[in-house]
């Protein structure tokens, strides 16, 4: 599930303001001055949340990109198999001036692209088509399908004489990609939905021990600060977070 901006959002938040309170109090004990333990802190603060950004970031463009994978083979799936061809057609021709449409197939000089996207792809099926493509004395066989099933990897290993390669959802995107060639998809949210989505994951049951441990530490610090009173109605708030996510109300905003 990959998580709307305002969840980013929360998220470096509730870690900032921890690792700061944190590394303020322990530089507090050793720092004379307070703006000296404030500089500590921000550094402190900065130099963990810089390394966690970017590793979530890697992950979160892996995760969108495994979801329009999913999108761009889906939506073969209200085409038919004519149509379906006609597409591979159009993007391959963009790329390459040998790109010949046969009925099923299209042929790319020695090697034969038979997209499969329109229906699951048994093993009778993948014997039936490498067959063809051995007919065809192609040396190369790539079959473009959605999901794999397991048997379909035994099937490969036995079937010999040419290349065969089997593409699924991923590999289907980064071919279409290098094409210039994906589908338009609507992957757009509605506000409504981004609010529920935010609300979801800010009152989330794995978020009460980060909600505690902020109110924990805010109330270490409002002993710290002259303005201890902002850091007293803050830690209620955290407390409060952390009571509402135990309740499961989270699941509320999971609801169609």
């Amino acid at each position: 599930m990959i998580k709307s901006r305002l969840a980013r959002v929360l998220d470096n938040l509730v870690i900032a303001i921890a690792i700061f309170l944190f590394a303020f109090v322990f530089a507090r004990f050793y720092a004379e001055e307070t703006y000296i333990a404030l500089i500590v802190s921000i550094i402190a603060t900065l130099g963990v949340l810089m390394p966690l950004n970017i590793r979530s970031n890697k992950r979160r463009i892996k995760e969108f990109d495994n979801i329009l994978a999913r999108l761009t083979t889906e939506y073969f799936l209200f085409l038919d198999e004519h149509a379906c061809l006609e597409y591979f057609f159009n993007a391959f021709e963009k790329k390459y001036e040998e790109v010949i449409k046969e009925k099923n197939y299209l042929r790319i000089k020695n090697s034969i692209v038979y997209p499969n996207l329109t229906e699951s792809l048994s093993i009778k099926r993948l014997v039936r088509i490498y067959n063809e493509a051995k007919r065809a004395t192609a040396k190369t066989l790539i079959v473009l399908i959605g999901e794999q099933d397991k048997n379909l990897e035994l099937a490969k290993t036995r079937l010999t004489g040419l290349r065969l390669e089997i593409f699924k959802s991923d590999k289907v995107y980064k071919l279409l990609k290098s094409l210039d060639s994906l589908p338009k998809l609507d992957t757009k949210v509605n506000r409504k939905e981004k609010l529920k989505g935010f609300l979801a994951n800010a009152l989330d049951k794995r978020r009460t021990k980060s909600y505690l441990f902020v109110f924990f530490t805010l109330i270490i610090g409002a002993a710290f600060f002259n303005f201890g009173l902002y850091f007293l109605l803050m830690s209620g708030v955290s407390l409060s977070l952390a009571i509402l996510s135990r309740t499961g109300v989270s699941e509320y905003f999971h609801k169609d």
